[in-house]
């Protein structure tokens, strides 16, 4: 078992194998919530070439002992009546799921938008879950957009960057808070948005 919030990751140990020489640890965020002690699940992206991810996709075998330590991080939802804006991108997916996970488990009431970015259809995952949780989460809108839809994908949701697409469903003055989960690069950049925001 496993005390932690929802939101807050762990560190896996990567033992030696052909792509690394030493022991290594890689951080992955708890996509479960802290109810389900005795399981914790993780979204891992398989990245190529990726050290961390090479070994688990191809190397961790179905009972293999893993050491991992943890929980670590102040990435967790504060308690509190206030709105919320979730923004993710890719494996940022993991640590929305433990807080909305956790939010629904505990009947926590507050309005929730959650804005998820992916490329293309196919970069999108999870997503019977995230329509199950609108229908049993009171308050909570689930708003997936593709920066790059392909013309198979028949995409009719909401197009561009995810900085854009908050953008324009962000009201001025927005009464709430705001957790992000994905590369510097977009956390910068819907940072500035939200400020503009009023956030």
């Amino acid at each position: 078992a496993m005390d932690f919030k929802a939101g807050q990751y762990i560190q896996l140990r990567i033992p030696p194998y052909e792509q690394s020489r030493r022991t290594i640890y890689r951080a992955y965020s708890l996509a479960s919530p802290p109810s389900a002690s005795g399981r914790l699940e993780l979204e891992v992206r398989q990245v190529l070439n990726g050290v961390g991810t090479t070994y688990i996709f191809n190397h961790l075998k179905l009972h293999t002992p893993v050491v991992l330590n943890g929980p670590y991080g102040e990435f967790y939802l504060r308690e509190n009546n206030r709105a919320i804006i979730l923004v993710a991108g890719g494996a940022g997916m993991a640590p929305m799921k433990a807080i909305l996970g956790d939010m629904q488990e505990r009947q926590i009431r507050r309005n929730v938008r959650y804005f998820f970015g992916a490329c293309a259809r196919r970069d999108l995952f999870l997503m019977p879950e995230m329509q199950a949780l609108q229908q049993s989460l009171p308050d909570f809108r689930f708003i997936p957009a593709l920066s790059r839809p392909l013309p198979e994908d028949q995409w009719t949701g909401e197009t561009g960057l995810i900085t854009e697409v908050l953008d324009r469903h962000l009201e001025n003055l927005y009464p709430g808070d705001a957790y992000l989960c994905g590369s510097p690069a977009m956390i910068q950049a819907c940072i500035r948005i939200l400020q503009k925001k009023g956030v």
